[in-house]
């Protein structure tokens, strides 16, 4: 087996001040695709779900770092539209602090998620 390629990176740093936020994001072509989203914001609201091209992602990992009033979240998808797409983040309530974004692309990824 080989090893996933990684593809495309969309990072950003917004203010949503709403209870969603959309970003779009370009997912290279190649078969067995994945992408990850990593996200960072304060601990004054939480994640409720992630889409990407309209697909829901599944959550992996959440914590809330109490000590450092951060809350973090992984999501992933599996075989996503390529292409240009939205990712569409929501949240419990409107963020009126800044959210750290990393969208990362693979493909050969063989089911790995």
């Amino acid at each position: 087996m080989s090893a996933p390629v990684k593809g495309n990176t969309t990072a950003s740093n917004p203010t949503p001040a709403s209870s969603s936020f959309t970003i779009s994001h370009n997912m290279n072509t190649g078969s067995d695709g994945l992408i990850i989203l990593m996200l960072t914001m304060s601990n004054v609201r939480n994640y409720s779900g992630a889409t990407y091209g309209g697909q829901a992602m599944t959550q992996l990992y959440s914590i809330n770092r109490g000590g450092l009033s951060q809350r973090m979240a992984f999501f992933s998808l599996q075989n996503p539209p390529t292409g240009n797409n939205n990712m569409v983040i929501s949240f419990s309530g409107s963020v009126f602090n800044p959210i750290s974004i990393f969208i990362h692309s693979f493909t050969g990824s063989g089911g790995i998620g």
